[in-house]
């Protein structure tokens, strides 16, 4: 599963831009299979909202935390309100739990990391990169490998032959990946436990965890009970980002309405950037 993932990964940068910083505002309406790598990236930024059509009258939104800027700041809401298109919020616990809610028809869009995506594609599903973020390399200290700080391992190569707790198909899986990469190991040198990043918080807290992969805002909620220590964090991976993923029939169907989605995150982007001390309220809320 590991090789065909990262064969999957190679073919979907085939699609990113690498240019991207903060969101871009342009639909990108491919996926990882080898049909769609003859899609085109439509530019829909000066095209008015009915222009390009809008079908539905409820858009599904997907997404996994509780600090969702997105959700709590009610701007889908505001904007479409009026248009008399209804917002619904449907939450998952991670990625590939989101990935599925997706292939069983019960979200239309979603926010994800760039690993979920390619395990759904392999398994069939047909999506859409709708609009994507790209991590600033620099300061990716917002995912990490950790163990409790009475734990005896000291540093990241110390994680051979440990119990390693995180979500399979999940951005987790990746880091991890290329984070023993690094070290000269594999995912065959550790223990891969499989469990859900909010499933496993409580355990870690606890001390009854060895090594946890993470990420905000659970990673900042274990910092402020004191509770974790970090062995290795996500300075320097080379990863693409995070994604908004459509279904591709809705996605078709609504190009409008993804226009719409991709002017608010641009401008949520904007606040987030000059709010920082209420983002962080409403990350660890």
């Amino acid at each position: 599963m590991d090789k065909i993932a990262m064969i999957k990964r190679r073919r979907f940068l085939h699609f990113a831009t690498s240019g991207l910083c903060g969101f871009s505002m342009a639909y990108l309406l491919g996926s990882c299979s080898e049909q769609s790598q003859q899609s085109s990236l439509i530019n829909t930024t000066n095209a008015s909202e009915n222009s390009i059509g809008i079908k539905t009258k409820v858009l599904r939104m997907g997404y996994q935390s509780a600090g969702d800027l997105f959700r709590n700041r009610k701007v889908l809401e505001k904007r479409l309100e009026p248009m008399g298109i209804k917002v619904e919020w449907a939450q998952f616990v991670q990625g590939p739990q989101l990935m599925e809610g997706m292939a069983a028809k019960k979200v239309d869009v979603e926010s994800v990391g760039e690993t979920p995506p390619i395990f759904a594609q392999v398994a069939g599903s047909d999506l859409v990169y709708v609009v994507g973020t790209q991590r600033n390399q620099s300061t990716g200290k917002s995912s990490v490998i950790a163990v409790p700080p009475e734990s005896l391992l000291q540093k990241f190569e110390d994680i051979k032959g440990q119990e390693v707790y995180f979500q399979k198909g999940s951005a987790s899986h990746y880091f991890i990946i290329r984070a023993l990469q690094a070290i000269g190991l594999t995912l065959k040198d550790i223990k891969i436990k499989n469990l859900a990043t909010i499933e496993a918080r409580d355990a870690f807290l606890e001390g009854k965890i060895p090594v946890w992969m993470t990420s905000d805002p659970y990673y900042a909620i274990a910092q402020k009970m004191g509770r974790i220590r970090v062995l290795k964090d996500s300075v320097g991976l080379d990863s693409p980002g995070a994604y908004y993923i459509a279904d591709r029939k809705f996605a078709e169907e609504n190009l409008g309405l993804l226009k719409i989605i991709i002017e608010e995150l641009n401008k949520i982007d904007k606040w987030a950037e000059a709010n920082r001390g209420e983002v962080a309220k409403l990350m660890i809320a």
